[in-house]
C-alpha cells in the first residue's frame, strides 16, 4: 500500500468550493437563466439588423436607380396637360415623333379618333371641283361646315399633292396605321366627297321625294362591302335645270349632267334630240400616293394585304386618261415579283406585274421589267401560269437568248402545250421586231406598220401580227381579247371592274330614256 506521502501533489488555482445551502443555488441558477435569455435575444437582434442590412446592400447593388430619393420620375410640364390639349397640340404640329417622346405622351395620343381623322386628311382626295364654276362650290380655303364638323377635333385644310405624299409616307411608318383600319376609313371617305359635291353644293337642288332619307340611305349603303356601293342621287342643276345624277361604285363618286328640262310654264318646243349624258365631275374619295415597300416586297402576302393592293391599284388605273405616277420603290416591287414565283403565288405575281409594267409604260426613268424573272420562272416546270402572267405584262422584256428559257419551252413543246409552241416561235423572231421598234408617241407610225412587224404598243402585245394571235388563241384560248380560263379566274379585280364600268353605262342609258 502506498503511502500518502509519496503522492506529487497538484496545485490548484482559486479557492476550493463549499458546500452552499440548497436555497443559495436555485436562485443563481435562475439568474444565470435570465442572463443567457437576454445575451440570446440581444444577439437574435444582432443577426436580425445584419440579414436585412445585407438583403438591402444587394438590392442596392442590382437597381443603383434606387439610391435615388426620388423613387418616382416627376412628370413634365407637356405631360402634365388635359388629353384634349395635347390633341390639339399634336394635331396643329403633325410631328409624329411627339407621341414617341415618353410613354405618358404616346399614351394620352394613342387614341383611335386621331387615327381616324389623320387617316382622312391623307388618304382622302378633296373635290376641289376645278371644272365647275367657283361661286358654286367651296375653294381650298373654304371648307364646307359639314367637312370641318367630321374632322374635329382637327383644322381641316385641304392638302396639295406633295403634302400628301410626305404624310402618307409618315403614316405608313406608324405602327398604328395598317391596312386593315385604312379599309375601315373608305366608307367615312366616300360619305365626306358626297358631301362635298352633293348636299353641300348650293348648285344642285335634290328631288323632294329623295331629300328626308338620301343621307341615311347613304348611310345604310356605304355601311355593305365595298364591291356592292352602287347607287344614284337625283337632284336638279340650278342654272340651267338640267337633271343631275350622283352615281357612286367603289372607285369614284361622279356627277352626270343627264338631260335638259322643258319648262312648261314658257312655250318652248322640246329639242329634237336629247343632249348626251355626260361627266360633270368625278372624285376619286380614295387615293395613294405611296405604296409602302411592305405591301410590295413580299414580307407578307397575306389575303387582306393582296385585297388592299387591289383596290390600290383599282384606284390608279381606273382612268385611261390619267397617268399614274404613285411613289414606290422598284427594288422592292421585283424583289416582291421573285418572291410570288417562288412560292407560286399567281394572285400576289399578277399584281405586283400590274404595277410594275403599267407605271414603266408611260414612264422612261424606270427601271426595264427584268428578263431574269422569266428565267426564275422557268425553273420550276410546272408554273406555267406565272410564265403567262409575265408574258403579258412584260413581252418585250422576254430573253430569246437564255438557254434555260429555251430547254422549258422545248419541254412543253415535247408535251404538246400550245403555249410551250408559241413561245419558242415567238423568242425565234423576238430579235427582229425589236430592232424596229418606233417610240411609243409616234402612234401613227407604229399603226402604219406593216403587220409582222408592229408586235409592241406601249409595252403591250398587239393582235396585228399572227404571232400575237395565236399567243391568246393556241396558248390561252379564247380569242385575241382575252385570256385563258385559269388566269381570268385568277384576276377578280377584271371582273369587279367590269360591273363598276357596267353599272355607270347603266345610268347613264337609263338616264338618256327617262321623260
Amino acid at each position: 500500500m502506498l503511502s500518502p506521502f509519496s503522492l506529487t501533489p497538484i496545485k490548484v488555482r482559486g479557492k476550493r468550493s463549499k458546500k452552499r445551502p440548497a436555497s443559495q443555488i436555485s436562485s443563481d441558477n435562475s439568474a444565470q437563466s435570465s442572463e443567457s435569455a437576454a445575451s440570446q435575444s440581444e444577439l437574435s437582434k444582432h443577426q436580425k439588423r445584419r440579414r436585412i442590412a445585407a438583403i438591402l446592400s444587394t438590392t442596392k447593388r442590382a437597381n443603383p436607380a434606387d439610391d435615388d430619393p426620388q423613387k418616382t420620375p416627376r412628370l413634365s410640364h407637356l405631360e402634365c396637360l388635359p388629353v384634349e390639349l395635347l390633341e390639339h397640340i399634336f394635331l396643329y404640329c403633325q410631328n409624329f415623333n411627339l407621341p414617341r417622346a415618353s410613354t405618358p405622351l404616346g399614351t394620352a395620343l394613342s387614341r383611335e379618333r386621331l387615327f381616324k381623322v389623320l387617316i382622312l386628311e391623307a388618304f382622302w382626295e378633296y373635290p376641289r371641283c376645278t371644272q365647275l364654276p367657283s361661286r358654286f362650290l367651296p375653294g381650298p380655303g373654304d371648307v364646307p361646315s359639314i367637312v370641318a364638323q367630321s374632322f374635329k377635333p382637327l383644322v381641316f385644310r385641304p392638302l396639295h399633292r406633295s403634302q400628301q405624299v410626305h404624310r402618307q409616307m409618315e403614316l405608313f411608318r406608324c405602327r398604328w396605321c395598317t391596312f386593315e383600319r385604312i379599309t375601315q376609313c373608305l366608307p367615312d371617305m366616300f360619305r365626306l366627297s358626297i358631301d362635298t359635291i352633293w348636299f353641300a353644293n348650293s348648285r344642285y337642288v335634290l328631288d323632294a321625294d329623295l331629300l328626308p332619307f338620301d343621307k341615311k340611305r347613304v348611310k345604310s349603303a356605304l355601311a355593305a362591302p365595298k364591291h356592292n356601293w352602287s347607287f344614284i342621287l337625283l337632284g336638279e342643276a340650278e342654272e340651267d335645270g338640267v337633271t343631275v345624277r350622283l352615281c357612286v361604285n367603289p372607285i369614284s363618286v361622279s356627277t352626270i349632267r343627264d338631260k335638259a328640262r322643258i319648262d312648261k310654264g314658257h312655250n318652248t318646243a322640246p329639242r329634237p334630240q336629247r343632249p348626251k349624258p355626260r361627266f360633270d365631275y368625278n372624285n376619286q374619295p380614295f387615293k395613294v400616293h405611296f405604296i409602302p415597300d411592305k405591301l410590295i416586297s413580299g414580307q407578307n402576302f397575306s389575303t387582306l394585304n393582296l385585297v388592299f393592293l387591289e383596290h390600290v391599284l383599282l384606284t390608279l388605273f381606273h382612268r385611261p386618261d390619267v397617268t399614274p405616277d404613285p411613289f414606290f420603290s422598284h427594288e422592292a416591287v421585283h424583289e416582291g415579283i421573285h418572291t410570288a414565283i417562288q412560292t407560286k403565288n399567281t394572285r400576289a405575281l399578277r399584281d405586283l406585274v400590274w404595277l410594275a409594267t403599267s407605271t414603266s409604260d408611260n414612264n422612261p426613268n424606270c427601271p426595264p421589267f427584268p428578263s431574269e424573272h422569266f428565267i426564275t420562272a422557268s425553273r420550276e416546270p410546272s408554273n406555267i401560269l406565272a410564265m403567262k402572267i409575265l408574258v403579258r405584262g412584260a413581252p418585250s422584256s422576254v430573253p430569246y437568248n437564255s438557254p434555260e428559257l429555251t430547254s422549258w419551252a422545248m419541254e412543253l413543246t415535247n408535251s404538246h402545250n400550245a403555249f410551250g409552241t408559241w413561245l419558242l416561235d415567238y423568242m425565234t423572231n423576238l430579235p427582229r421586231t425589236q430592232q424596229i421598234q418606233q417610240p411609243m408617241y409616234e402612234i401613227d407610225t407604229v399603226l402604219a406598220l406593216t403587220f409582222g412587224v408592229a408586235n409592241f404598243f406601249q409595252g403591250k402585245l398587239t393582235n396585228q401580227d399572227w404571232r400575237v394571235t395565236r399567243v391568246y388563241e393556241d396558248a390561252f384560248g379564247q380569242g385575241p381579247k382575252e385570256w385563258g380560263d385559269e388566269v381570268r379566274e385568277e384576276e377578280p379585280w377584271r371582273s369587279m371592274f367590269a360591273a363598276t364600268t357596267t353599272t355607270t353605262g347603266n345610268v347613264v342609258e337609263d338616264g338618256g330614256d327617262e321623260e
